[in-house]
């Protein structure tokens, strides 16, 4: 029987209903309840007795909603030992398929906190330490419009943008705040307008900074709970972000690609003993446009010329997606990142995931 560890705390006196994302099936004797990857089974070798209550539990959720009493009244005169009696209460008050808390479809943040009920959350809480976080994003291109965009659209307080480059028409292909009005205007004051505009509650600050050094990173860089590296020049700002946070105790997260590959990772949590950049391979994510060596033992050569790194709108936008789940994994607490301490890279070709640990 596949059994979630993972219940709502002090659920005794709390009404559960059925997380609207849930549903349940058979597949042959086998009772299945999922939501996405969520997957639990109520076993067809259980007693029918005991496998019909559970599907009038689960009916009850759905409709109204019990209490886990009146859950375990519900199941107490079925066949079956007390085992597996527990073990289905397990399943039916899980917190990845239950609520515990009254839903407001109207409210802004309804669909993010259905996310983070699914991944084990609190919803409400989840997303007030969400809304009392600051984030820097380090370079506001193609990665920086689409992450910050989801960051600001998920209701982060704050948030402070970190570049000095101008718009060009190039970039209109992948970095989609900008507008053909915009060509030749600074990246972060259009980017600022666009995300105060999307949700006026977040704090938007700039900071208009041509990172040349890490001093300058260092006093660019203000005192926040995250920040995020999509700016891949110079070469060595990955080096800079990482001594600067270790000495400040600042997690951070590198976001980029290598040409068809989006890539985040490796997240630094130096609160958590994460043991920095510089403890594995340290070529940059995304190929920068300046020469550079390449630690890696298994990396290309470096460039003997200037190169250009091919980009496109899907590795930003697959990048941005796996970054920002990960951040707000971090800030709001419901869920472990994925690439924490670990570099995480998509293969589309072959449609699967390399990591690589640091540790």
């Amino acid at each position: 029987m596949s059994i979630s560890s993972d219940t709502h705390p002090n659920v005794e006196n709390k009404l559960l209903t059925l997380a609207p994302y849930v549903s349940w099936g058979w597949i042959g004797a086998d009772l299945y309840v999922c939501g996405g990857t969520k997957q639990q089974v109520i076993p067809g070798t259980l007693p029918p007795t005991l496998t019909a209550a559970a599907v009038g539990v689960l009916e009850s959720l759905r409709s109204g909603g019990l209490s886990k009493a009146q859950l375990t009244n519900a199941l107490r005169n079925t066949d079956g030992t007390e085992t597996e009696k527990r073990d289905v209460i397990g399943i039916l008050t899980s917190a990845h398929l239950t609520m515990t808390e009254d839903r407001d479809p109207s409210d802004r943040y309804d669909r993010p906190k259905l996310y983070y009920n699914y991944a084990g959350g609190n919803p409400s809480e989840t997303q007030e330490r969400i809304s009392a976080a600051h984030v820097a994003i380090i370079g506001c291109g193609g990665i920086g419009n689409i992450l910050s965009s989801a960051l600001v659209s998920s209701g982060i307080g704050y948030i402070t943008l970190i570049d000095c480059d101008t718009i060009e028409e190039s970039n209109l292909t992948r970095q989609i705040m900008f507008r053909e009005a915009d060509v030749g205007l600074p990246k972060i004051d259009v980017l600022a307008r666009e995300l105060r505009n999307l949700n006026s509650v977040t704090e938007v600050r700039v900071i208009h900074a041509d990172i040349t050094d890490e001093d300058v990173l260092a006093e660019a860089l203000p005192h926040c709970d995250f920040a995020a590296l999509s700016a891949d020049s110079p070469p060595q700002i990955i080096e800079w972000l990482d001594r600067i946070a270790l000495r400040r105790g600042l997690p951070y997260l590198p976001v980029g690609y290598v040409c068809d590959m989006p890539v985040i990772g490796p997240m630094v949590v130096p609160a958590l003993g994460s043991p920095g950049w510089n403890s594995g391979s340290s070529f940059i994510a995304k190929q920068s446009s300046t020469e550079h060596v390449d630690r890696s033992e298994h990396a290309p050569p470096a460039p003997k010329a200037k190169t250009q790194a091919p980009s496109h709108a899907w590795t930003n936008l697959v990048a941005s997606g796996l970054a920002v789940d990960d951040i707000l994994c971090y800030l709001g607490g419901f869920a472990t990142p994925v690439s924490l301490n670990r570099r995480i890279g998509l293969n589309k070709t072959g449609l699967y995931f390399e990591t690589q640990q640091f540790d």
